[in-house]
């Protein structure tokens, strides 16, 4: 794996050690056999990401997404065997079995994009942060039917700069 020439690969695993938010994405390639040697000891294939660049205009965007379960539909209901008869089945929603969660994912940020000077120096620079907050309610069968409220909250910081220069 690629970003921008730097080769961003997982000694250990093999996979990508670090991402590039789609919105800051020119291009990507993947190369799957006859890579030149500047791709070392790729073994399965090559996937280079080309991160956007300034120009001689000047370009930007505000970004915003949303993604929580106010937009999801209800769940279907699921067949199982009861766990102390095998010979009966029973049908349950996953929201009795497993909780129901409570989720919001906000993705706000924005990019811009231009020269320092014309047909010499240009910039691009984006801020694409990610705030994510879960909240679900279970009961706990070992603490006598015991009703907990579990939380967890992430946010990630995407940005990118960039700085291209062809002097003569």
């Amino acid at each position: 794996y690629y970003v921008d020439g730097a080769d961003v690969t997982n000694l250990t695993t093999g996979a990508r050690a670090q991402s590039a938010a789609f919105e800051f994405v020119d291009e990507v390639q993947v190369r799957a056999s006859g890579y030149t040697a500047e791709y070392g000891g790729s073994l399965g294939g090559v996937v280079s990401v080309i991160t956007r660049s300034g120009g001689n205009e000047f370009h930007g965007e505000v970004i915003g997404y949303y993604n929580g379960h106010s937009l999801r539909g209800a769940n279907r209901d699921v067949l199982s065997r009861v766990w102390n008869d095998n010979t009966k089945a029973i049908y349950y929603t996953y929201d009795e079995y497993y909780g129901v969660d409570h989720e919001n994912r906000y993705e706000v940020g924005g990019s811009l994009g231009g020269y320092i000077w014309r047909d010499k120096i240009w910039f691009f620079g984006s801020f694409l942060p990610v705030f994510y907050d879960n909240t679900r309610d279970c009961t706990y069968m070992a603490y006598h039917d015991a009703v907990r409220t579990w939380k967890r909250t992430e946010n990630y910081w995407n940005w990118n700069a960039k700085l291209t220069a062809q002097l003569f």
